[in-house]
């Protein structure tokens, strides 16, 4: 494919962006002490060497009244870093933009406790109260932004975009569901666009000759605020008065329904923002860019080609590789490592701080596709047991790092359980793309694939191994054991209409009614629960958390499937429940606060808990050194079982250093 649209470089003021590809600002947690670090320039350059046309950063922080974990634009030492990630990414031909926000009711409480500000009186994140700015405040914001502003510029960025969407502060001016001030700065449209027309202004005047300014806009998702006849009205105002060289458009807020659409999971196709976003992209002039999962070339080709917008977003495309675009360029668009919408970079801002991704172990840092902490300075002869997600990142980066690797796999297929849920669960179709670009990796390394080959120690010892990574999964748990009564036993637990999560993977038929217990919090029961109910059974769902999914609702998936299962009207969820006993038709499961007991008929429970590690008695007696990887560790994550298989790879010579004397037969079949 020509790929011509997407491929043809863009005029954005006086700056000419060599394509149409954009990483939009996204939260990466890289800055060390709000400052701009080493890992953050690394992480953005190798964006800017893999191709990417125009960068955006993630949203600097104006004022002390706004605390993410991102750099701190009032800072008076910001300066320097950004000048040094400029000339970095300019180094490789990509153009800069940085981002000024200020997230008011949306921002973390305060530490002294103080409201956060708003344009009115608004209730803030999970309930923090936030307040109606002052005419004082709004101005001290006002030159807060504008200094953020010159401090960019001054630094050699290109521009600026100002963030007015996802119910931060900007935007809560911007919209009459959070502005119901009286006062110049609300009622009428042009009295809620000049705290943001007024920012513009002043940016303009303290800013080089040529510096682009930008703006992101998103919809209220719901009634009576912004939609996208309103987000064309506010960007024709700002073109129509010189103040925007650009206008992005994005989706999604601070709001139930709203969140889980800033960054729609893997059910969504690409392009889903844009019954939102269409109209006031092609309403516009000046460049406009849009977003929504984009994960290759050819579909941001196709938006471009279609008239949608002059640039396509493709950030979580490019936190999984970020040599997407020059990969593509050059014939080798297969061995892009795609985006599964998995969410996880999202999640692990919350958990962790800062950015991490399924499918990309070398995360944080560049996260190319080559990247190894340890290249390996001697070949050794690897062989990986298990061609789950964690066994084929370890036979892919051990033999990138120039090992030479045997891979046994004992069914007739590569990608573990993993493979099967995927097929199996609706909605849920990512891993299939990850495990289908680990194969080709894997098998383009030159990695010698065994399946259908069981391990033993003979079969092991066979390849004369240097070290063994043991990625040999889990089998599922059995009984009911609960977190909340660990040595509780369960009557009827051993009955056989209980099931495991695996085992309903493989159902031809399924009852009218099902019990699934979800003792994980992530969305493998979700998915089980969602294949019943498609399957036409009512669920009753049984977990000891506060919410469905509260572990894993960082991504938003939790979320937009419980939406998806209320609408079959077959789905029932008891939060912080447990079961206590089962018979052969009915549950009994306790309130665990109240100690009330309700009966619930069930053809079919589903006990999803956490599996137990398979570890196989041959492997303790190799001598060799072996590594666990995945599920044979513990079994937690898809991104926990990839990061381990990559770390084990790293751990080649380390390993080499920790052989213990074999014993017995063993020996003779390694001699």
């Amino acid at each position: 494919m020509a790929l011509e649209h997407v491929l043809s470089p863009l005029r954005l003021g006086p700056l000419t962006v060599r394509n149409r590809v954009a990483t939009t600002a996204h939260m990466t947690g890289y800055a060390e002490n709000g400052l701009v670090s080493d890992t953050l320039v690394e992480y953005l350059t190798a964006r800017a060497r893999g191709g990417v046309g125009l960068l955006i950063t993630e949203a600097g922080a104006v004022h002390p009244t706004y605390r993410p974990a991102s750099y701190r634009l009032y800072r008076d030492d910001v300066g320097p870093g950004l000048a040094r990630l400029a000339a970095a990414v300019h180094a490789e031909g990509a153009v800069l933009i940085g981002q000024a926000n200020h997230g008011g009711a949306a921002s973390p409480p305060l530490p002294d406790g103080r409201p956060a500000f708003s344009a009115s009186d608004n209730d803030g994140l999970n309930g923090a109260p936030a307040r109606a700015m002052t005419h004082a405040e709004i101005e001290e914001i006002q030159d807060a932004f504008v200094r953020a502003t010159r401090v960019m510029s001054d630094a050699g960025l290109d521009g600026c975009e100002v963030h007015g969407a996802h119910h931060y502060l900007v935007n809560h001016f911007l919209s009459p569901l959070y502005n119901r001030r009286e006062d110049r700065y609300g009622g009428s449209f042009g009295n809620r666009l000049r705290f943001l027309a007024e920012i513009l202004e002043g940016m303009r005047a303290a800013t080089r000759p040529g510096f682009v300014l930008g703006v992101r806009l998103s919809a209220d998702i719901g009634p009576g605020g912004i939609d996208s006849e309103a987000m064309l009205a506010i960007g024709r105002a700002l073109q129509d008065r010189g103040l925007v060289d650009f206008v992005g458009f994005s989706l999604g807020g601070r709001t139930p329904e709203a969140f889980p659409l800033m960054t729609g999971g893997m059910e969504r196709p690409a392009g889903y923002e844009l019954p939102w976003n269409e109209l006031p992209s092609r309403g516009l002039t000046l460049p406009t860019l849009v977003t929504g999962r984009y994960r290759t070339l050819e579909e941001a080709d196709e938006a471009v080609a279609s008239g949608t917008a002059d640039l396509i977003g493709m950030t979580r495309a490019h936190i999984a590789d970020p040599e997407l675009v020059r990969k593509t360029m050059s014939g080798r668009a297969a061995r892009v490592r795609p985006c599964i919408g998995c969410n996880e970079c999202q999640r692990s801002i919350i958990t962790e701080g800062s950015v991490r991704c399924a499918v990309n172990p070398s995360l944080p840092g560049a996260g190319t596709t080559t990247d190894l902490p340890h290249p390996t300075r001697r070949a050794r002869r690897v062989t990986v047991v298990g061609g789950g997600p964690a066994g084929l990142e370890a036979a892919r980066a051990a033999a990138l790092a120039g090992h030479t690797v045997t891979l046994f796999e004992e069914t007739e297929e590569l990608g573990g359980i993993a493979r099967r849920a995927a097929r199996a669960m609706p909605n849920a179709p990512g891993m299939l793309d990850a495990i289908a670009w680990s194969e080709r990796e894997v098998r383009g390394a030159g990695v010698d694939v065994r399946l259908g080959t069981r391990a033993s120690a003979e079969t092991v010892l066979a390849t004369v191994p240097d070290v063994v990574v043991a990625a040999t999964g889990s089998v599922p748990r059995q009984g009911a054991r609960q977190t909340a009564r660990p040595g509780a036993t369960v009557a009827g637990a051993d009955l056989p209409h209980v099931v495991s999560s695996r085992d309903v993977l493989a159902l031809t038929t399924v009852p009218e009614t099902a019990v699934v217990v979800d003792e994980i919090g992530e969305y493998e029961a979700l998915g089980v629960a969602e294949l019943l109910v498609e399957a036409g059974a009512h669920v009753t769902f049984v977990t000891p958390f506060a919410s469905v999914g509260l572990p894993v609702d960082a991504t938003g998936r939790a979320s937009t499937a419980l939406g998806r299962l209320r609408a079959h009207g077959r789905f029932t969820a008891l939060p912080l429940s447990m079961v206590v006993a089962i018979t052969t038709a009915s549950v009994d499961i306790e309130d665990l606060l109240g100690h009330t007991v309700s009966t619930h008929d069930a053809g079919l429970v589903v006990m999803v808990t956490r599996a137990t590690p398979s570890r196989p008695s041959w492997a303790e007696d190799l001598g060799v050194p072996v590594e666990y990887a995945g599920d044979a560790v513990l079994p937690r994550s898809y991104r926990t079982a990839v990061r381990e298989g990559y770390l084990a790879a790293t751990r080649i010579e380390e390993l080499c250093g920790t052989a213990r004397p074999a014993r017995g037969a063993t020996a003779e079949v390694r001699a």
